[in-house]
């Protein structure tokens, strides 16, 4: 029973890796909005974790009120601009979808901005979004400064 749920879970995370990779295969770019911000808008910073170890994930994030824009790259790959952005209290949502063959992946982040860590979660579904949900995997993001 032990080797099963030990084969289980690497096969859960290859997966999950595999699925990242995926969305951030897109080639789009950031493009800045097309209308005047109200509102300044303040540089949350960059942000850095891993997945599994092995691909490298870059967040950079503003905020505008409650409003939160910014870009997704992994392994140095294209940005993906980030979708539905929110943030209130410190508490942060967003997605980010990218084209896979003829058909959409989509993941969900959701985190608590602390000082110099967001603790989270992300999920992954294709297509339309699911009435029932996987769970979430953990991640933790750190601030990095750039030069």
């Amino acid at each position: 029973m032990d080797a099963s749920r030990a084969s289980l879970k690497w096969f859960r995370n290859a997966l999950l890796t595999m699925v990242a990779v995926l969305i951030l295969a897109g080639t789009g770019s950031a493009e800045p909005p097309s209308t005047p911000a109200r509102r300044p808008s303040r540089d949350l910073g960059t942000w850095k974790w891993t997945v599994n170890k092995n691909l490298a994930m870059t967040l950079r994030l503003k905020r505008q009120g409650g409003r939160l824009s910014g870009v997704l790259i992994g392994n140095d790959g294209p940005e993906t601009p980030i979708e539905d952005g929110k943030i209130d209290d410190g508490i942060l949502t967003f997605k980010v979808t990218n084209t896979v063959g003829k058909g959409e992946v989509t993941a969900e982040y959701a985190g608590i901005l602390a000082g110099n860590v967001i603790n989270g979660g992300m999920r992954v579904y294709f297509g339309v979004r699911p009435k029932t949900l996987p769970g979430y995997m953990p991640w933790q993001a750190k601030r990095f400064k750039e030069n």
